[in-house]
């Protein structure tokens, strides 16, 4: 009779082991499939603005000012840094058009 109780303590501690390995594996599985999750996030809402604005203020630097500026319709941070990189792009634009001017001014009166 003792066997018996013994072998189905056995029995029972085996399922309840087995259980826990379970549970635990499906909480891994979880925390895994939440961290991939916000990697993506990051991925596409922070890190992908913040490369692509870099590219665009690199053309910017070799005077390609046709592109209009990406990101300024957002309203986060991104969207303030693009905002402030736009109207770096005005004033640009602005001056070669002013120099423009000044030169056409300039061949007149000579």
């Amino acid at each position: 009779c003792a066997q018996v109780f013994t072998n189905g303590l056995e029995v029972a501690a085996s399922s309840q082991s087995r259980l826990l390995t379970s549970l635990v594996s499906i909480a891994a599985l979880f925390v895994l499939a939440l961290v991939m999750s916000a990697i993506a996030m990051l991925r596409k809402f922070v890190t992908k603005p913040v490369i692509e604005t870099s590219e665009y203020l690199s053309e910017l630097t070799h005077g390609n000012y046709a592109v209009e500026v990406p990101y300024v319709d957002r309203s986060d941070e991104i969207g303030i840094m693009a905002k402030a990189i736009a109207t770096l792009r005005q004033a640009a634009l602005d001056k070669i058009r002013l120099e423009g001017e000044m030169a056409k001014k300039g061949e007149k009166t000579a």
